[in-house]
Protein backbone atom coordinates (compact mmCIF):
# COMPACT_ATOMS: atom_id res chain seq x y z
CA UNK A 1 0.00 0.00 0.00
CA UNK A 2 1.38 3.67 -1.07
CA UNK A 3 2.19 5.91 2.00
CA UNK A 4 3.07 8.44 -0.03
CA UNK A 5 3.17 9.59 -3.88
CA UNK A 6 4.78 12.91 -6.03
CA UNK A 7 4.46 13.25 -9.76
CA UNK A 8 6.46 14.77 -12.03
CA UNK A 9 7.11 14.63 -15.74
CA UNK A 10 9.47 12.66 -17.43
CA UNK A 11 11.26 15.43 -18.96
CA UNK A 12 12.24 16.51 -15.42
CA UNK A 13 14.45 13.46 -15.20
CA UNK A 14 17.10 12.94 -13.39
CA UNK A 15 15.58 14.38 -10.52
CA UNK A 16 15.67 15.35 -6.87
CA UNK A 17 12.44 14.24 -4.58
CA UNK A 18 12.22 14.93 -0.74
CA UNK A 19 9.73 13.28 0.93
CA UNK A 20 8.21 14.33 4.30
CA UNK A 21 5.02 14.09 6.19
CA UNK A 22 3.02 16.40 3.82
CA UNK A 23 3.58 13.68 1.24
CA UNK A 24 1.73 11.02 3.16
CA UNK A 25 -1.69 9.67 1.64
CA UNK A 26 -3.17 9.26 4.82
CA UNK A 27 -2.24 12.01 7.34
CA UNK A 28 -2.91 9.25 10.44
CA UNK A 29 0.51 8.01 9.23
CA UNK A 30 2.85 10.48 8.80
CA UNK A 31 6.14 9.28 7.12
CA UNK A 32 8.37 10.01 9.92
CA UNK A 33 6.62 7.04 11.61
CA UNK A 34 7.84 4.52 9.54
CA UNK A 35 11.58 3.08 9.97
CA UNK A 36 11.93 1.06 6.79
CA UNK A 37 10.52 2.13 2.88
CA UNK A 38 10.82 0.96 -0.08
CA UNK A 39 10.35 3.71 -2.40
CA UNK A 40 9.49 2.46 -6.22
CA UNK A 41 9.91 4.94 -9.54
CA UNK A 42 7.88 4.58 -11.83
CA UNK A 43 7.77 6.04 -15.56
CA UNK A 44 3.70 5.33 -17.18
CA UNK A 45 3.37 4.95 -20.25
CA UNK A 46 -0.22 5.79 -20.68
CA UNK A 47 -0.24 8.39 -18.24
CA UNK A 48 -2.02 6.54 -15.86
CA UNK A 49 -1.25 6.05 -11.95
CA UNK A 50 -2.39 2.51 -12.11
CA UNK A 51 0.74 0.59 -13.27
CA UNK A 52 0.46 -0.51 -16.78
CA UNK A 53 2.54 -2.97 -18.93
CA UNK A 54 4.87 -1.52 -20.49
CA UNK A 55 5.52 0.65 -17.68
CA UNK A 56 9.52 1.77 -16.85
CA UNK A 57 10.14 0.96 -12.94
CA UNK A 58 12.87 1.00 -10.25
CA UNK A 59 12.81 0.38 -6.76
CA UNK A 60 14.94 0.50 -3.46
CA UNK A 61 14.61 0.01 -0.19
CA UNK A 62 15.84 2.83 2.85
CA UNK A 63 16.01 2.21 6.65
CA UNK A 64 15.35 5.42 7.64
CA UNK A 65 16.61 5.34 10.83
CA UNK A 66 20.27 4.83 9.21
CA UNK A 67 19.84 6.74 6.10
CA UNK A 68 17.36 9.33 4.60
CA UNK A 69 18.59 9.31 0.99
CA UNK A 70 18.15 6.79 -1.40
CA UNK A 71 18.61 6.19 -5.25
CA UNK A 72 16.24 4.59 -7.48
CA UNK A 73 17.41 3.48 -10.93
CA UNK A 74 14.57 3.25 -13.41
CA UNK A 75 15.20 -0.02 -15.19
CA UNK A 76 13.07 -2.54 -15.40
CA UNK A 77 9.90 -2.68 -17.74
CA UNK A 78 6.71 -3.73 -15.56
CA UNK A 79 5.16 -6.99 -17.15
Amino acid sequence: MPLAAVRSSVDQLPTVVALSDANSLDPGHPLSGVRALRVEARVSASGDATPQPGDLIGSASVDTSRSHQVAVDIDKLQP
